[in-house]
């Protein structure tokens, strides 16, 4: 690589970093509080030192995820590519908070039944509601925590579309049916279902520029209003 080359990559790496927003230090202070608030409801997590490490690594790795997120916003506001770029791009941010989604849900369950807001008793009832689920409930003994995760039989963890169930159960029954949170699981079961298609199938059902744009903006907000979410309960 030339000198020339190196100081255009330097600068373009210079441009988004003065412009990404948020920055890594204001995501991780947006989501310090998880650490906290998990320790307090969940003592398992609290008393064992492996816990501590997997709750340390899944909040680090939320953190990397969500300023993936804004690294792809900030070349499409501040670097102005061609408009493929732009749609490949907010696809990779969706993409990037469906995984955020993913795990954020895992926590405020994780919270919930740690903080006895929902019982092993709820959960199988919510679990009925899905004739699929049926045949899986009758090996199910018991819920368990593992790694600061609520975990299934054979210590495995909920599927991302079994969470997202089990809350909106929650939200429903238990909650009042908060419509903001109802909302928000909505755009997450959406943002689910999209990232599990084929990407080529997504390419061909290009969406106008300006629809996506709308959606991603709606997506940005709904993550601050799902973090207050959990910050609440």
């Amino acid at each position: 690589m030339t000198n020339a080359n190196l100081s255009t990559w330097e600068l373009f790496l210079a441009e988004i970093d003065r412009n990404i927003k948020p920055k890594k230090k204001e995501i991780s202070d947006q989501l310090s509080f998880l650490e906290d608030k998990i320790k307090k409801v969940c003592k398992s997590c609290e008393n064992n030192q492996k816990d501590v490490f997997f709750i340390e690594k899944r909040l680090e790795a939320i953190i990397t995820v969500r300023y993936n997120a804004s690294y792809e916003q900030a070349i499409n506001e501040y670097l102005h590519p061609h408009v493929d770029f732009k749609q490949a791009n907010i696809r990779a941010e969706l993409f990037h908070f469906g995984t955020i989604f993913e795990g954020l849900i895992e926590i405020f369950l994780l919270i919930l039944y740690c903080d006895k807001k929902i019982t092993e008793k709820d959960l199988k009832d919510f679990l009925k509601e899905s004739p699929k689920e049926l045949e899986f409930l009758k090996s199910v003994e018991k819920f368990s925590i593992r790694e600061c995760r609520l975990t299934k039989q054979k210590k495995t963890p909920f599927t991302f579309v079994q969470s997202i169930k089990l809350l909106k159960q929650w939200n429903n029954i238990k909650n009042s049916n908060d419509t903001g949170l109802s909302e928000i699981l909505k755009s997450i079961d959406e943002l689910r279902k999209e990232r599990n298609k084929i990407h080529i199938d997504n390419m061909i059902k290009i969406k106008k520029i300006c629809s996506m744009k709308n959606i991603i903006s709606q997506i940005r907000k709904q993550y601050n209003d799902f973090i207050k979410k959990i910050k609440e309960v």
